[in-house]
């Protein structure tokens, strides 16, 4: 399992280590994640987003997306739509 996290800095001289995030499933041990994008709406809230897949059954995996909420600091896991029909 990828341990998705992020590193920020208000200098660009000292960093911190802000992870890992353990927002998403554990499938089990062929599950992995990448390809991380974060992005800040005009609120301050901060959205990041992975792929997650497994290795072993294609059926496994999507895109993953998180919010923090700019008052507590908590991340929280964005459910994915509901499909229609």
């Amino acid at each position: 399992q990828a341990a998705l996290g992020f590193y920020w800095s208000r200098d660009g001289r000292t960093w911190f280590d802000a992870g890992p995030l353990d927002l998403f499933p554990h499938d089990d041990a062929r599950s992995a994640s990448g390809d991380p994008q974060l992005a800040v709406d005009p609120a301050g809230v901060v959205y990041y987003s992975s792929v997650r897949f497994n290795f072993a059954r294609c059926t496994v995996g999507g895109v993953e997306l998180a919010r923090r909420d700019p008052a507590t600091g908590r991340w929280r896991r964005v459910p994915p739509p509901c499909p229609s029909g």
